[in-house]
C-alpha cells in the first residue's frame, strides 16, 4: 500500500510541475527513447526496466528542427521493484531537466499486452512532460517484435493524442522502428554491436536526421531493493 501511495504522489507531483509548451507530438522520439532494439532482454520486465537495471539513452539532431533550437536530449532511467521505472531527461541545448516515471499496472503474458501508465518527457523542443496510458506487447517470432499503442495528454492544454510504436529485429543485432507521436511519423534503424549497447539513426518527422545511442547496465544497490518478480 505504501508503495502505491508513493507512486501516486510522485505522478501527481510531476504533473503539477510540468507546464512547458511544445511544437511536436506527445511521443516524439527525440526525447522519449521508448523504442529500444531489444525490449525482451534480461534488463526488462514487461517492457519496463527490472529492479536494479538502468538505461542511458541519448539522441542528437545536428540541425535544430524547430524554432526553439533544441537538438535532442539525454535520458537516464532506473528500474525499481520490478514494476516501476523512473528517471530524468535533459535537453541538449536548453539544459532543461524533467522527471519521468511509469508503472506496470498489468504485466504482459503470452496472450495479453502489458498496461503501462506514467508521466514522461515526450517533446523534442522543451523536454515537456505528458501523462499517458499504453498497451505494450513483445512477440518472439523468427524476429523479435515490440509494439505499443496508447493515448497521451500534454500538460500544455492540447487535447489527448494517440501514440503508436513498432520495433522489429530484422537481422541478428539489428532492427527497424516506426513511431507515430500524435502529429508526426518517425522512422529509425538500430545496431547492437554488444549485448548492452545500441547505436542508430532516425528520420525525425521524416525529414531531420537524428543519431542515438542506448546503453543498459545493472546496479547492485538498486537490485537489492526488490529482486522478486511481480
Amino acid at each position: 500500500m505504501s508503495r502505491n501511495l508513493i507512486l501516486i504522489f510522485s505522478i501527481l507531483l510531476l504533473a503539477r510541475v510540468s507546464d512547458a509548451q511544445d511544437h511536436c507530438g506527445t511521443a516524439c522520439p527525440v526525447c522519449t527513447g521508448e523504442l529500444k532494439l531489444d525490449r525482451n532482454s534480461e534488463s526488462y520486465n514487461s517492457q519496463l526496466l527490472k529492479s536494479g537495471s538502468f538505461n542511458w539513452f541519448t539522441i542528437y539532431t545536428p540541425v535544430p528542427h524547430d524554432e526553439d533550437g533544441e537538438k535532442g536530449s539525454t535520458s537516464l532511467s532506473f528500474g525499481l521493484f520490478n514494476r516501476l521505472e523512473t528517471g530524468l531527461t535533459m535537453g541538449l541545448e536548453s539544459w532543461e531537466v524533467r522527471g519521468k516515471i511509469k508503472t506496470l499496472a498489468i504485466p504482459e503474458s503470452k496472450f495479453r499486452p502489458a498496461l503501462i501508465a506514467g508521466v514522461g518527457n515526450f517533446s523534442p523542443t522543451d523536454v515537456e512532460s505528458n501523462g499517458y496510458l499504453m498497451l505494450a506487447k513483445g512477440i518472439k517470432w523468427t524476429f523479435p517484435i515490440w509494439s505499443y499503442a496508447g493515448m497521451a495528454k500534454p500538460f500544455d492544454g492540447r487535447k489527448v493524442e494517440p501514440i503508436l510504436g513498432l520495433s522489429v529485429g530484422v537481422v541478428p543485432s539489428s532492427g527497424l522502428m516506426a513511431i507515430y507521436d500524435g502529429q508526426e511519423f518517425h522512422l529509425g534503424a538500430a545496431y547492437q554491436p554488444i549485448k548492452f549497447l545500441s547505436f542508430g539513426a532516425m528520420a525525425v518527422e521524416m525529414k531531420h536526421l537524428g543519431l542515438f545511442a542506448s546503453f543498459n547496465g545493472n546496479l547492485a544497490a538498486l537490485k537489492s531493493t526488490n529482486t522478486s518478480e511481480p
